[in-house]
């Protein structure tokens, strides 16, 4: 038994081990990143009342990738009981056992991670709730059946790609006494193909097809962010939650990946991507408020990002003035600064406006590079970059405080540590009293397992 499961399992823990390796041989910097973050669950928490302008979310950093973890081992279990349910079959009420079993237990992986983050931080983390992660689909209120239907050909692709990987290692079991399963009675010994072959088979085919589902699933989830998001600012109704401003071509900015389930549920995360696009990372939790809106390119390609809904501006329009509309509307502004004349001008005009620039995360793109250049943009202090090197952290962001930028700073920049950023600048710096994280933090607060603002 234990064979034929752990031979069910292997493709899996393959493709997931051989991610990670060459991940780890082909960017030095990822290297030593266990120890940094195990060292940074020992620092101290964020203060915001600190006289240094730097907000030191390394300790956050730490759980949360300790929560993600936590998380994905609950989502290996539910796995590992499904394979289970359904490689042995000793009767059907068993089966249904394990299958619901292995289902609740798959559901529950949010409030684990919660705890586990809650037992290393003394917070929470807002991130594990299912309204954060579920942005893909801004038409999520239609209905359970209009999403079914809507994106089921990439999702039904990705699953089916996902358990042919899972199958891939069954052939080897032939001739285990253990094993129940009517697979090798249907390919091994009638496929006239030794092991090995029908192992490469069901792998390259399951992969094949979990891209292939994987590209569905995006595709449809960048048409549903076109479709029923606007980017003209509406005169009655709900505001946008944010505006994405960002250099034209830096959408292909990515950061490295930490794996785990966040960000989307579907099947095709169990398939580690070694980096993630810095806007989908910037604004996922947006989504749990609202639109997130950014001004497409014209004449560009389809972006590959998930990020925030990319709409043209009529032909004839002022874009200037568009997007000061954006920005008087927009509930929060995340903006990359760059060096074109476009960018130079929203950067100045977000930073030049009190108004604006309280509800504006800017945000490093080059945090591993000289920090000067970055807190001289944002009016901070020259002294905290020797400060940042002396603490060894990297400034993520800035947001703006009465008593000056304050620089949301950490130990790594990978994606987890961005998002950390984001919810950070969501709970302190934007409190609305409809907004889901206002909320959300004052629930927290009144039970207790949350410091207040």
């Amino acid at each position: 038994m234990l064979k034929t499961v752990a031979l069910a399992i292997a493709p899996l823990v393959a493709v997931w081990t051989a991610a990670h390796v060459f991940a780890w041989c082909t960017s030095p910097e990822r290297r030593g990143t266990l120890a940094r973050r195990t060292r940074d669950l020992r620092s101290p928490p964020p203060d915001r009342g600190a006289g240094s302008g730097l907000i030191d979310l390394s300790n956050l950093a730490g759980a949360y990738a300790l929560a993600i973890r936590v998380g994905g081992v609950v989502r290996g279990f539910s796995y590992l009981l499904l394979v289970t349910a359904a490689l042995y079959r000793p009767s059907l009420i068993l089966s249904l056992f394990g299958l619901a079993a292995a289902i609740w237990i798959l559901n529950r992986w949010e409030k684990v991670a919660t705890l586990a983050f809650y037992a290393v931080a003394h917070d929470i983390s807002l991130a594990f709730k299912h309204a954060a992660w579920a942005y893909h689909f801004p038409h999520h209120r239609r209905g359970l059946l209009y999403n079914l239907f809507y994106n089921s050909p990439g999702r039904a692709l990705s699953i089916i790609g996902i358990a042919f990987i899972g199958i891939a290692g069954l052939p080897f079991a032939y001739g285990s006494e253990t094993l129940t399963s009517p697979i090798p009675g249907l390919y091994v010994q009638h496929s006239h193909l030794s092991f090995w072959q029908l192992g490469a088979v069901f792998f390259l085919a399951g992969a094949a097809m979990a891209w292939a589902g994987a590209w569905l699933e995006r595709r449809a989830q960048r048409k549903a962010m076109r479709e029923q998001t606007r980017i003209v600012p509406r005169r009655f109704g709900k505001r946008p939650a944010a505006v994405f401003l960002r250099p034209f071509g830096s959408e292909q900015l990515t950061v490295p990946s930490h794996p785990g389930p966040r960000r989307d549920g579907g099947f095709t995360q169990m398939l580690p991507r070694r980096k993630e696009f810095l806007e989908n990372v910037l604004t996922w939790l947006l989504w749990a408020d609202g639109e997130v809106l950014a001004i497409a390119q014209p004449g560009a390609r389809e972006a590959k990002t998930v990020g925030a809904a990319h709409h043209l501006l009529q032909p004839d329009a002022d874009w200037q003035e568009s997007v000061r509309r954006l920005l008087e509307k927009a509930a929060a502004i995340v903006l990359v600064p760059g060096a074109s004349t476009g960018a130079a001008w929203e950067t100045r005009t977000v930073l030049g406006n009190p108004t604006y620039a309280h509800k504006a995360l800017v945000v490093n793109a080059e945090p591993g590079s000289d920090p000067e250049p970055f807190l001289a943009m944002v009016g901070a202090p020259r002294s905290l970059a020797e400060e940042l090197r002396q603490r060894q952290l990297l400034a993520l962001a800035a947001t703006a405080a009465p008593d000056g930028p304050r620089i949301l700073c950490s130990s790594l920049a990978e994606d987890i540590d961005f998002e950390i950023a984001v919810e950070w600048f969501l709970r302190h710096q934007l409190l609305q009293g409809s907004s889901f994280w206002g909320r959300a933090q004052r629930l927290a607060v009144q039970l207790g397992l949350a410091k207040g603002s």
